[in-house]
């Protein structure tokens, strides 16, 4: 089955709501829902739970505009599920809510996926094998798919009566399956049911209710009250539930010792009869009650237990080491500083020892060790103690790290964290992921190219503008182009800041012997950043990188209409002119080139009379053209010249591939892509593509830039789960078969590398970069006899990585991460023989 994004968002959105206002909400709601044109359907149901509605609406995408439905009386609480829908090969679109109308009781599965299950196989291959479990939606028409921007994790959404199908198809076979050398595990599902809303106080309804067949499911009712209320309310619920002829209460008082009261057990019931007797009790007696819930026992017995041998860690192995001593040094930094910047250690470390939370904060621990080791180095003085940048730095990183910790564990179903006051209530662990594996693939590129020896250590954060930005080393976005990829390209300019920040003593570009006056440095750092964004980020392309800029521009100026901000904007783009033209040796026509650009600028944001402003501009330009075109353009060539054999003719080289194009299309028809080598590259062909771009396309570029992330090994505790005996295993066959080879030299190359491509190789050795452990794999085993291999055969070693690396093997269609890493294993062999 080919794993294929549907063509419609999903959101679910789970209210809590006061004691016995659902009614009031869900019409408020309603009237809402019934005039937003970007809904196609919606549902409402009325859910067993900590939560007290559901409504699941079909959109054609997931931009943000569920704040218009403005403040409604009697939400305590919400969060909400970003999702989409799966296609299939058959071709046969998952179905939309509106065939669920005709399902008077329906059930929500939520399942987390083990990390451990993704260090070894990423997020697509997994959810791609689940997805199989269920067959082909030909087989299970009646059962909704959803994927997720939130959790690593997938939603079913299926009518009730399917129930025993849903739970033989995916608990059972789950357990019972086994995906290459790891087995399916979760550590979390969340189960919901829920009743139609739309139709709940009709009679016909309740009745259809009733005829349901709820054997086999034992429900209990939890109720929060004042202790003085609890008797009075205990009888006033079983005499309610005692008027229906189809519920039998368990006769015993149950007090409960927890953030519950008290609780009845039903033995006999019938689903519309409990459903209406619960809400009138909600409704008649809300002034004394805090609040209710049911859940729902099954008999079904519980799964046997498979003991597959595996013990995994279901939490990060990192924490940012803070001993007693370290907060000693912290505390030479003062009140509030030292507390804020202890508080904030801790408190990561705590995330990081949740098998909840830790996968979802992980992208950040880079950035949290380098809080600790900066405010480290400050309090012992190794930072002067008078550079006030340095100090406004980190006082603002705690502050950083609490909003990105906040954004990754917004829209957790049992609250374990959350982001009350944010502007976007829902989940996005994996769009951030998907963020920080584009800004990661360019910026740690750029700066190995450039030999600056630094990596990029911050994160990605859904900003509260309409435009990029960013604060030291962490990068910012709109949060109007979260789920546009076409629109990152913002990200580029804002990298160029970030090589400005990590350049430190390099100095790849001087901006200071440009010019040392003081209000030029950020028109200048913005020129520089406009220069890379076009350079590295647009590849140069010219034509392409005016015409996406222009419109992003007159968007922002819509909100900073001023003088000033149009002189700015305008200048920055005279000078990313007339370094394409001098690049094109058109130096001449730079004048020419200039008044036509500024022709198209002033009507892009829709100021074509303002000739005197206009005439200023050019004669400005005109007057510093020297500055900007011999002294600045001059000094960003020499970053020019590097990348541009380096970095651009790489990624220009793939770019115009035919390999590229296919996977790009494929991108296009909703197909997420498992190896893409450059994510960067997708934001320019989304670009020029922009008239073909869909939903699905969109979700599958952004599904295949977290693919990137897990097969890049971006998150630290993927490490933390190689598996040194399988790898100490793997190297033993690999020496078995090279060390006689090698030896006797009677095999010839091609046919060694065959015998050690076929060596079976577990996929985690093989997904996580193993160099450093094949090093020391080698040197342990080389220590018995039968592998000693004789010194004077290096250059037979040499022999086979040329024949490793030529057309032979790969021509007889061998995985290619397999014959990665044999060839890490030659290469660390041979280090070995000249040690």
């Amino acid at each position: 089955m080919t794993h294929i994004i549907g063509g419609k968002a999903v959101r679910v959105i789970l209210l809590k709501t006061a004691v016995g206002w659902e009614r009031y909400v869900f019409d408020k709601y309603k009237e809402h829902l019934d005039k937003d044109d970007n809904i196609e359907a919606w549902q409402c149901y009325k859910i067993f739970g900590d939560y007290d509605l559901c409504f699941i609406l079909v959109r054609n995408n997931l931009d943000h505009d569920m704040l218009t439905s403005g403040t409604i009386d009697g939400i305590t609480y919400s969060t909400e599920l970003l999702c989409y829908t799966w296609d299939d090969i058959d071709g046969i679109v998952d179905l939309t809510l509106k065939d669920l109308s005709a399902f008077p009781l329906v059930g929500l599965i939520i399942l987390k996926i083990e990390p451990y299950v993704l260090a070894d196989a990423g997020p697509g291959k997994i959810e791609q094998e689940f997805l199989n479990l269920f067959g082909s939606n030909r087989n299970m028409p009646e059962v909704i798919r959803l994927g997720t921007f939130g959790w690593n994790e997938f939603i079913i959404v299926y009518p009730i009566n399917s129930f025993i199908q849903i739970y033989s198809e995916l608990i059972q076979k789950v357990l019972n399956h086994k995906y290459g050398d790891y087995r399916s595990c979760f550590i979390k599902s969340f189960s919901l049911v829920g009743v139609n809303y739309n139709n709940l106080s009709d009679s016909d309804m309740v009745n259809e209710l009733n005829t349901i067949d709820v054997s086999n499911v034992y429900p209990s009712i939890f109720v929060a009250c004042r202790p003085c209320d609890m008797k009075r309310l205990y009888n006033n619920l079983t005499d309610i539930l005692n008027t229906k002829n189809g519920i039998r209460v368990e006769k015993q008082e149950s007090l409960i010792f927890g953030a519950n009261d008290f609780m009845l057990k039903i033995k006999e019931w019938k689903c519309g009869d409990l459903i209406n007797a619960l809400l009138y009790f909600r409704k008649t007696y809300r002034s004394a009650i805090f609040k209710t819930s049911v859940q729902l026992c099954s008999s079904y017995l519980l799964p046997d237990d498979i003991d597959d041998g595996v013990d995994p860690i279901i939490f990060s192995p990192y924490t940012i080491s803070i001993n007693s001593d370290g907060v000693n040094t912290l505390k030479k930094l003062k009140q509030p500083l030292d507390e804020t910047i202890i508080s904030t250690i801790y408190t990561f470390n705590q995330y990081l020892r949740n098998e909840l939370l830790f996968d979802s904060v992980e992208d950040m621990i880079d950035y949290v060790g380098q809080l600790a080791e900066k405010a480290r180095r400050f309090a012992n003085g190794d930072e002067n103690s008078t550079n006030k940048e340095y100090l406004n730095y980190l006082e603002n990183m705690p502050e950083t790290i609490r909003m990105g910790c906040y954004q990754r564990l917004a829209g957790f179903l049992l609250q374990e964290g959350s982001e009350d006051f944010s502007s976007y209530k829902g989940g996005k662990q994996r769009l951030l992921k998907a963020l920080k594996a584009l800004s990661k693939d360019i910026i740690d590129d750029v700066l190995e190219k450039l030999g600056i020896g630094r990596k990029w250590n911050g994160f990605v954060t859904i900003g509260r503008h309409n435009y990029y930005s960013h604060s030291w080393d962490v990068l910012a976005i709109p949060i109007d182009t979260a789920f546009r990829v076409e629109k990152y390209f913002g990200i580029f300019h804002e990298i160029g800041h970030l090589i400005l920040l990590l350049q430190s003593n390099d100095k790849i570009i001087d901006l200071d012997g440009i010019s040392n006056e003081k209000e030029e440095r950020p028109m200048l750092e913005d020129m520089f950043c406009d220069l890379f964004a076009f350079l590295c980020g647009f590849l140069g392309m010219y034509d392409l990188y005016v015409d996406t800029i222009m419109p992003y521009v007159a968007n922002i100026l819509k909100k900073h209409y001023n003088r000033e901000h149009i002189e700015k904007y305008a200048l920055r783009l005279l000078v990313v002119m007339s370094f394409h033209m001098i690049r094109d040796d058109k130096r001449d026509k730079i004048d020419s080139a200039a008044e036509l650009l500024l022709e198209k600028y002033f009507e892009e944001i829709k100021d074509k009379r303002n000739i005197p402003l206009k005439r200023k501009i050019i004669d400005d330009f005109k007057k510093s053209k020297e500055l900007f075109c011999d002294v600045f353009i001059g000094s960003f060539r020499k970053i020019e010249n590097i990348l541009e054999n380096t970095f651009n003719k790489q990624r220009k080289s793939v770019y115009h591939s035919k390999e590229y194009k296919q996977q790009f299309d494929k991108i296009l028809c909703g197909n997420t892509v498992d190896d893409l080598r450059y994510p960067h590259l997708v934001v320019l062909s989304m670009i020029e593509n922009s008239s073909k771009l869909s939903f699905k396309a969109e979700t599958a570029a952004i599904r295949s830039f977290i693919n990137y992330y897990y097969n890049n090994q971006l998150d630290k505790a993927l490490l933390f789960y190689y598996d040194t005996e399988q790898l100490s295993e793997t190297i033993r066959q690999l020496l078995t078969i090279i060390v006689p080879n090698v030896n006797e030299s009677g095999n010839n190359y091609i046919e060694t590398g065959r015998e050690l491509i076929s060596v079976s190789i577990p996929g985690q050795i093989i997904r996580i970069n193993p160099s450093p452990y094949i090093d020391d794999a080698i040197a342990e085993e080389i220590k018995s006899a039968k592998y000693q291999i004789r010194p004077d055969k290096k250059d037979y070693l040499n022999q086979l990585l040329i024949s490793l690396g030529g057309n032979a093997l790969y021509g007889l269609a061998f995985d290619g991460a397999k014959v990665e890493f044999v060839v890490n294993f030659i290469k660390s062999l041979g280090k070995y023989l000249t040690q």
